[in-house]
């Protein structure tokens, strides 16, 4: 009967060191924890959680910048460039266009060709030149336009209305 009693003791003791381990980690890490109830993060999810801006981190905000909901050139990636001939003996530059954003509609293009590191030429496109069709989500865009003399290098820059 006593052996029982031990046990029981024992048992308890041990329930009791695990609370106190629950609340000490509760207590150290209450301001992580808080912010996870807070902002919905999923412990279980891979993803990134998002960003969470603390009261700390306040008087380190120098300004801010307004986006626009729609037509952000900003999550419009341009990448994997080429140059391909034409059959006329000219040259078009191709390149993917990848929208981020899903609201943005297809955008002017500036084209800057570059001559020794240093801008050249610039020609401006705009989305009929490009012939899009449906919802912009990605596509391949052919430009009818190539380096000239000495240039080597090509930047494209999307971009809506007055951003340029």
């Amino acid at each position: 009967m006593s052996n029982d009693s031990l046990c029981l003791k024992g048992l308890w003791q041990f329930i009791g060191f695990l609370l106190f381990l629950g609340i000490l980690v509760m207590v150290l890490y209450r301001r992580e924890l808080l912010d996870a109830v807070q902002t919905g993060i999923d412990p279980f999810n891979k993803k990134e959680p998002p960003a969470v801006l603390r009261e700390g981190d306040l008087a380190r905000i120098t300004g801010y910048e307004l986006r626009p909901y729609r037509n952000d050139a900003a999550m419009i990636r341009v990448d994997q460039f080429a140059m391909a001939p034409r059959p006329n003996g000219t040259s078009q530059l191709t390149f993917t266009m990848t929208n981020a954003g899903g609201v943005n509609a297809y955008p002017y293009l500036k084209v800057t060709w570059n001559r020794d590191g240093l801008p050249s030429r610039a020609e401006t496109f705009a989305p009929k030149d490009y012939h899009p069709s449906g919802r912009f989500t990605s596509m391949t865009v052919k430009l009818p336009t190539g380096p000239g003399a000495g240039e080597s290098g090509v930047t494209v820059e999307p971009f809506y209305g007055d951003d340029n």
